[in-house]
C-alpha cells in the first residue's frame, strides 16, 4: 500500500508502537503535525481492520516490527 500510494503508514505504525503509543513523541520523530499522525493512525486501523486500543494487537505488531529489523 505504501509503495502504490506514496505513503509511510508502515513506518508510522512502527514508530508509534516503539514510542509506546506516545503521540507527541511519535509526531516529533516523524516530523509531522499531530493531526497528520492521528489521520495516519486512523487510516492504518481502517486498512488493516485493527484497533490500536487492543493491547494484543499492538504487542503482535511490535514483535513483527522487531522481527523485521532482525531479519534485515
Amino acid at each position: 500500500y505504501d509503495k502504490r500510494n506514496a505513503t509511510s503508514l508502515l513506518k508510522t505504525a512502527q514508530v508509534y508502537l516503539e514510542c509506546w503509543k506516545n503521540t507527541q513523541k511519535t509526531a516529533e520523530l516523524l516530523h509531522v503535525h499531530k493531526n497528520t499522525l492521528y489521520y495516519r493512525l486512523q487510516r492504518i486501523e481502517a486498512l488493516c481492520g485493527i484497533k490500536f486500543e487492543n493491547s494484543n494487537t499492538c504487542f503482535g505488531m511490535l514483535m513483527t516490527f522487531k522481527l523485521m529489523k532482525y531479519n534485515q
